[in-house]
């Protein structure tokens, strides 16, 4: 047995027509396939956060609780907001990452609720 993973995928339906191909292709190659359920698992996404981020302040104001922040290990803060089931990479020059879901609208709730906080943070 072995499994397999596809990446790059931008839609559910680009993920579904690349397991598609890739079973065309092992098939035409003579690979013999077994039966299987392809699941997607996970996915992550991207977005901006329009303004560079103060990381520091931004720790702080998350909590240092629901915040890692180790710049010396990795240039970003690793959050995982209470009201979702993502995790969030959030980086200084105003890029994020946002993996745990399969679900884009969650995604972008995290992401705009980050955004609102990092706004607030703005305006003091």
């Amino acid at each position: 047995m072995g499994s397999f993973q596809i990446r790059g995928a931008k839609t559910e339906a680009d993920l579904e027509e690349s397991e598609s191909q890739l079973r065309t292709l092992l098939s035409d190659a003579g690979v013999k396939m077994p039966e299987y359920e392809f699941r997607h698992v996970t996915s992550v996404f991207v977005g901006t956060l329009e303004v560079d981020v103060n990381l520091e302040a931004l720790t702080i104001a998350l909590g240092l609780e629901k915040t890692e922040y180790e710049p010396e290990q990795f240039p970003a803060i690793v959050y995982r907001p209470p009201e979702f089931a993502v995790t969030l990479f959030i980086f200084s020059t105003d890029k994020a990452i946002i993996g745990g879901t399969t679900e884009c609208e969650e995604a972008k709730s995290a992401l705009q609720q980050i955004q609102e906080e990092i706004d607030r943070l703005r305006e003091v």
